[in-house]
């Protein structure tokens, strides 16, 4: 029951793409009577403080404009001067607040910010197997060489597809068995493929299944195989979990708001 699988939900890693905006000052809506606002998008930035924003004027000149949300957002200040902006959320969109009117209708600005494409892109895919005999068993697991779910091919692997091999291999319960004789039966090793057949049990036919260790007692003369699947105890349940979260740790995207 340990890696039995019927419901297996994958999740794909983040996807963090680069967008510009480009508005001229006239596009912008008014703030307050001497403060105007850029629409950036619907687009949430990864990180607001970093959020750039570049201005060409119609005069020639390229003033540096600098973002002070990191210090304006809390403490609810607003930037002074056109040089200054912070980044809001207002209603269901982004925009730059500036601290005063544009000088010039003509001039052009240009925003670049990350964001995670949350509308087109799916991040995660849910298969189920064999729910019905076994009932629903779900596991959830974390592919970070995947950057989509959809049914097209990533990296030339399509992850329904990976769901579907995971299941096949994990939804079916792979049994145990511990086989005991009154005898040394020296002629079994590890990884030797055995058959076994047990009424006793429910299994009526005979089932391939390899041995998985041998031991021998002495001076009872018992040697006790144990088949099929393998006993997993506290350390191999610690060592998989730490090493899951260690994975997830040096994979994740970096979305400080």
């Amino acid at each position: 029951m340990t890696t039995l699988v019927t419901s297996l939900t994958a999740k794909v890693r983040t996807v963090v793409r680069e967008k510009v905006v480009v508005r001229a000052a006239n596009q912008f809506d008014d703030w307050s009577a001497n403060m105007k606002i850029m629409r950036l998008g619907s687009d949430t930035p990864t990180n607001r403080s970093r959020v750039s924003i570049t201005v060409s004027q119609n005069d020639g000149g390229t003033p540096t404009l600098t973002n002070v949300t990191e210090a304006f957002i809390d403490a609810g200040t607003e930037p002074s001067g056109n040089t200054q902006f912070k980044v809001v959320r207002i209603g269901n969109y982004w925009k730059a607040v500036f601290g005063a009117d544009a000088e010039h209708n003509a001039d052009s600005f240009t925003a670049t910010y990350d964001y995670e494409p949350v509308n087109d892109n799916k991040y995660y895919y849910t298969g189920h197997q064999n729910v019905a005999e076994h009932g629903k068993i779900s596991k959830a697991i974390y592919i970070p060489q995947f950057s989509t779910a959809r049914t097209t091919v990533s990296n030339n692997i399509s992850l329904t597809n990976w769901v579907s091999r995971y299941l096949a291999r994990f939804s079916s319960l792979n049994r145990r068995f511990k086989v005991r004789a009154p005898t040394l039966i020296n002629h079994i090793r590890e990884n030797y493929l055995v058959k076994i057949r047990d009424e006793f049990h429910g299994q009526n036919a005979e089932l391939d299944l390899m041995v998985k260790n041998v031991k021998y007692y002495y001076p009872e003369g018992i040697t006790e195989i144990n088949c099929g699947e393998h006993f997993l105890d506290s350390f191999d349940m610690d060592s998989a979990f730490g090493s899951a979260i260690s994975e997830v740790r040096s994979t994740l995207t970096d979305t400080t708001p």
